[in-house]
């Protein structure tokens, strides 16, 4: 028998869910569900009860919320076009919900919930939900104007014409940079340098988009003005490259999703900044840091040593209406921190480096948690929902691993039956091998393949044809004979190349660049299926998740037994 080394995916059972709202999904629509009508437990509307333990409304949004994130984002669906909320399977929802809470249950029961590492981990989130919830309430009004977002969605969507010259030592380049700062234009420079031969350089000028380039390279271009030479830039491997921005360029029609992601990404910014403006000010407040000593304390020391400044009891930060930070708290805290073996850290010299940062920290939470439970948010609805969700998924997977996983086992003879039944989910990706020349206008390209077709030698004509881009410019492809996986191309090369035999020319237009390339395919290769020796180790993972979810059902159904069963969400 084998035992095989389990992923437990507790993510495909939603046990940690989305904190969003999602009433609008509850709406009285076709295939939607009804809450009109739902008994109060404990004080709350509850869409099932398990053994007399309520799963609430609440718990039941946050669940639907989960899935219906995992809807929009699933592969075959399309941006803009929305899944109807009648595609949630709300009755899977609700069973998914049931499972968990009849598991958890029976694992209380057996006092799995007490486990020493089950509190010790719901103490460390509760207080973090804490200081999460205050954080989150105080940014929870910012907004952001259309006017702070433009600059971050104009950089997404910038085009720049942009000339490269090419050098093969740093040398070269520099000679070429302090021509042009001397006075002498890039063009005059850098065509000389191509006339050298000490340079590769771009005939003319091409329009690229930020997300084109390298991110250091596109760096360097959003700060330049139309005119500037770019520093010398090192790309690749030991390629030297000046960039010459010709102009700028942005679409005449506003793009909505490059527009909401600049949105995002200002509105996240400008929260963290409040965040920390909001922490730095409550510190000034309340704390008072004794620098000189902490500066003083050498964990790394051979004397006192670390082992005697557990004890240490001087003050690092006072806190106001609090007891002080010591340096004992310190130490238990680097302790703790480093947990795979202080004395290796001190050896390594990297407890001194920490002390500061993990000091920081511990008066971070210490002055967070303090005003979130002045204004009580441990006693709302919102902190006790995340922690008891956080810690009946913590029980959950206890249950899993210590009950439900160690009676799961599988055989050579059920994996290889396995796979001969599945053979089609194991087949190697079909691979091609390609060489292409790459041009700046389509009739140069389509004028090749012409002749490439006619008999011309493919290396001949690389060699001489007209209008050829140069192959190390920036942002193209390039195809010099190594084996590609098909289903790893582009959309559009894929198109291009399907259908092919070995031999054959194609053309590859990418419009949106500029470039054209003409592919001439060399070898196609089917490598059909993959060995079970190569598989075996992913047909054992598939097998064993399918046992595990079968054996986590059967146990279910036994629990509901014990633990009756009442669903109130009806389907319209």
């Amino acid at each position: 028998m084998i035992k095989v080394n389990h992923i437990l995916r507790f993510r495909r059972w939603g046990i940690l869910c989305a904190a969003a709202p999602i009433g609008i999904l509850l709406i009285a629509t076709a295939g939607a569900v009804s809450v009109e009508n739902l008994p109060s437990i404990k004080g709350e509307k509850a869409v099932a009860a398990v053994g007399g333990d309520p799963i609430t409304l609440a718990e039941f949004k946050r669940a639907l919320a989960a899935s219906h994130a995992g809807s929009m984002t699933a592969p075959d669906r399309k941006i803009g076009d929305p899944r109807p909320p009648g595609q949630i399977d709300y009755s899977g929802i609700i069973k998914r919900l049931v499972d968990i809470r009849l598991i958890v249950l029976e694992a209380a029961n057996m006092g799995l919930n007490e486990q020493p590492e089950i509190r010790d981990a719901v103490e460390i989130y509760s207080r973090d939900t804490l200081i999460k919830l205050l954080l989150e309430q105080h940014v929870q009004d910012i907004r952001v104007k259309d006017a702070e977002v433009e600059p971050s969605y104009l950089q997404r969507v910038q085009e720049s014409k942009i000339r490269s010259a090419v050098f093969k030592t740093k040398d070269d380049a520099a000679r070429v940079e302090g021509e042009i700062q001397n006075g002498i234009d890039f063009n005059t420079a850098a065509d000389k340098a191509a006339r050298e031969g000490y340079a590769e350089v771009e005939a003319e000028g091409r329009f690229l988009k930020n997300a084109d380039l390298h991110p250091s390279v596109a760096q360097i271009i959003s700060r330049m003005q139309p005119g500037d030479v770019s520093p010398i830039v090192t790309v690749g491997l030991g390629k030297h490259v000046l960039f010459l921005l010709e102009a700028v360029r942005y679409p005449e029609q506003l793009d909505p999703e490059v527009w909401r992601s600049a949105q995002r990404e200002v509105l996240t910014q400008k929260k963290m900044q409040a965040t920390r403006q909001y922490y730095e000010g409550l510190r000034k407040q309340v704390a008072k840091i004794d620098k000189e000593l902490l500066e003083t304390i050498d964990y790394e020391a051979a004397s006192p040593g670390f082992e005697a400044m557990r004890g240490d009891k001087r003050t690092l930060v006072e806190i106001k209406r609090e007891d002080p930070i010591t340096v004992a708290d310190l130490t238990r805290a680097l302790d703790q921190k480093f947990f795979h073996g202080i004395d290796q850290a001190i050896a390594a010299k990297r407890v001194n480096a920490a002390k500061a940062e993990e000091l920081e920290r511990m008066l971070h939470n210490r002055i967070l948690q303090k005003v979130a439970l002045q204004k009580g948010l441990d006693r709302t609805k919102e902190y006790e929902l995340r922690v008891r969700e956080y810690e009946e998924a913590l029980i959950f997977g206890m249950f899993i691993e210590k009950v439900i996983t160690p009676g799961i086992q599988l055989n050579i003879k059920e994996l290889q039956q396995y796979y001969d039944d599945h053979r089609d989910r194991y087949s190697a990706p079909k691979m091609i091998r390609m060489r292409s020349l790459t041009f700046g206008q389509k009739s140069k390209a389509i004028d090749a393949i012409e002749k490439l077709t006619g008999g011309t030698d493919f290396d001949w004509l690389a060699a001489n044809a007209e209008g050829q881009m140069d192959r190390g410019a920036a942002g193209l492809l390039r195809f010099d004979g190594r084996l590609l996986t098909q289903q790893g191309l582009p959309e559009g090369l894929s198109k291009a190349v399907a259908g092919s035999a070995t031999g054959d020319y194609r053309l590859y237009s990418d419009e949106a660049r500029g470039v054209y390339y003409v592919l001439r395919i060399e070898q196609l290769v089917d490598t059909g299926v993959r060995p079970f020796v190569e598989v075996r180790e992913e047909v054992a993972e598939t097998l064993f998740d399918q046992k595990l979810k079968d054996a986590i059902d059967t146990r279910t159904d036994q629990l509901s037994r014990h633990y009756p069963v009442e669903i109130f969400l009806t389907t319209d």
